[in-house]
């Protein structure tokens, strides 16, 4: 008799120890499933975000060519007459207004930057050298004068120029945060 107590107490003991190893099993299963549900997810939060990025670059992209003012100014600033013929148009120096929406268009990207929807290194590739040109060529302060630009009232500019010398050096020089209304 005592052997079958024994025997019964054995049983359940070996018994429980596996009902309790395979909820272990069953718990680790469930975890590794989660896991690479959590992981699938942020893959596919990743290429929603870049295709969300890529949009908003080609929106940007698509404003800033189909833009005739923002145009206006950049056929002006990029025109070489000493080596270009320019049509009569391109050497008419754009109005307040077309300056003005050039800058503004700038101060959208900058919005777009500080949201993180658009990377800078892609906007410093694609617009950067516009906006440097406006402030370092002559062409460009003669604008700036003309629509009485001073960086205090152009607040993202000056954001601009802060976010693009974190990646690269030159845009630290571009005299951005001066005024040239007096000039």
């Amino acid at each position: 008799m005592e052997n079958y107590f024994l025997c019964i107490m054995c049983t359940e003991f070996f018994c429980s120890n596996w009902v309790e190893i395979i909820k272990i099993i069953i718990a680790f299963f469930a975890l590794g499933i989660s896991a690479y549900t959590v992981h699938v997810s942020l893959k596919q939060f990743r290429l929603y975000k870049d295709r969300e990025r890529s949009k908003i670059f080609s929106k940007l992209n698509e404003m800033y060519l189909n833009n005739q003012q923002v145009q206006t100014v950049v056929k002006y600033l990029t025109i070489d007459t000493s080596t270009d013929t320019p049509t009569d148009k391109q050497t008419i120096p754009p109005n307040e207004y077309e300056t003005e929406l050039f800058l503004r268009f700038f101060e959208e990207v900058c919005v777009y930057m500080k949201s993180k929807s658009i990377e800078p290194e892609q906007v410093d590739k694609l617009f950067g050298f516009y906006l440097k040109e406006i402030f370092n060529s002559d062409k460009g302060k003669e604008l700036l004068k003309k629509c009485k630009y001073q960086f205090c009232y152009w607040e993202y500019l000056v954001e601009f120029k802060k976010i693009m010398s974190g990646i690269n050096k030159d845009w630290s020089e571009i005299p951005i945060d001066k005024d040239y209304s007096n000039m």
